[in-house]
């Protein structure tokens, strides 16, 4: 298979920049694979990176030429905001390897971003496939008040 973890991470990286969080996008997601296929009608015995990156720029014209006819310059920029705090959040929590909802507001956005934003941000990473982040739900200690800690890592 060759360099197969660098093409697998390579798309991992790329799938985010390329397909923004929303609902466009996840129709192109089985586009994706499709795509991929070309390198069978090259009669190549393997997916090399010039494949994924073909499937890529196709994929790029297609969000771009719909986006130009569906999408108003309002609705594209909270996209492009949401694609960009899905970048980071995910960055963020690779490096730390897991974090609070508490230490995602503070130290990954500064406590600049709305709790409805960082929410759509996760909903977003959780609802790729194969998810980009898990949650686990820490109990509080019996008989202590206060609602469960959300802890969020990097998959």
């Amino acid at each position: 298979m060759g360099n197969f973890p660098h093409r697998v991470e390579w798309w991992s990286n790329a799938f985010i920049q390329l397909l923004g969080p929303n609902e466009l996008s996840a129709t192109l997601q089985v586009e994706c694979v499709e795509l991929m296929m070309f390198a069978l009608t090259e009669t190549q015995s393997r997916i090399d990176v010039q494949h994924i990156e073909a499937a890529a720029a196709w994929i790029r014209h297609a969000v771009a030429s719909v986006r130009y006819v569906f999408v108003g310059a309002d609705e594209e920029a909270q996209a492009e905001k949401l694609t960009e705090m899905v970048r980071k959040l995910l960055e963020f929590l690779k490096q730390r390897g897991s974090a609070t909802r508490r230490e995602i507001t503070v130290e990954c956005f500064s406590r600049r971003e709305t709790k409805l934003r960082i929410d759509a941000a996760v909903e977003h990473l959780l609802g790729m496939t194969p998810p980009r982040i898990y949650v686990q739900i820490i109990d509080r200690p019996l008989g202590t008040p206060g609602t469960p800690t959300t802890v969020y890592r990097a998959v």
